[in-house]
């Protein structure tokens, strides 16, 4: 799976930059950066603009779009999960009661729907570009890193290979644990702090002041749901 969404996304890098390539020449234009088109415009403009050309365009471009609807719903089900799964171990109490599975997964969708609705205004594209830029790179490498620093000093990544060892039956590879050990937490560090400098000094810069706390305040929650559960 891994080596399937790299390559995945290494071929549709290669598909949207020639044809913006393409389109940068057939306009006259120095090179591909003269076009506006960044982040998730090459997605939902550059991409269905590219199946045009191809022969029967229109069948690809349905398959495009079912791809990203699939891929959206894979998405939810990881996410759902995800949450649920924390809630119920953490053993949370909603004044004084414990919801059921069903229920906590309810409410959880409610929230994710409620979440949605503004995103079918008229400013949608601008929320998203501003979540897309304020929930991504730093909350998710930031996250990372503190996983992998957990892992590795408190609980300990040969502890966690006996344990996959004892539940699966299988063995995790030593240079697995090497890499985890020894390059994972300074390299996922290294890339944090990338992330956190280009969001303070590249994509804060111009923002109204309701839209740069709105994105900060993206970027903040999961490390206040950490701190919460450390607390917890």
């Amino acid at each position: 799976i891994c080596m399937l969404n790299a390559f995945t996304g290494i071929l549709g890098g290669l598909t949207v930059f020639s044809y913006m390539g393409y389109t940068a020449k057939a306009l006259g234009l120095p090179d591909v950066s003269a076009l506006p088109l960044t982040g998730i415009d090459l997605a939902f403009i550059a991409y269905p603009a590219a199946l045009t050309l191809l022969p029967f365009s229109s069948f690809w471009a349905v398959l495009f779009f079912l791809m990203l609807i699939f891929l959206g719903l894979d998405t939810q089900f990881a996410f759902v999960e995800c949450i649920s799964g924390t809630l119920e171990d953490e053993k949370l109490l909603i004044a004084g009661v414990q919801l059921k599975p069903i229920v906590q997964r309810i409410l959880i969708c409610s929230t994710v729907i409620a979440g949605g609705f503004p995103l079918l205004t008229d400013v949608s594209l601008h929320l998203l570009k501003l979540y897309d830029t304020f929930s991504m790179d730093a909350p998710l490498t930031g996250v990372v890193t503190i996983e992998i620093f957990i892992y590795s000093m408190d609980y300990s990544l040969e502890r966690l290979a006996n344990d996959i060892k004892a539940k699966t039956d299988q063995i995790v590879p030593r240079f697995i644990i090497f890499l985890l050990d020894k390059v994972s937490l300074p390299l996922y560090t290294i890339l944090f702090l990338v992330a956190l400098y280009s969001l303070i000094f590249h994509d804060t810069v111009g923002l109204p002041i309701w839209a740069a706390f709105l994105g900060w305040s993206l970027t903040l929650i999961p490390f206040g749901v950490i701190l919460s559960l450390i607390h917890i």
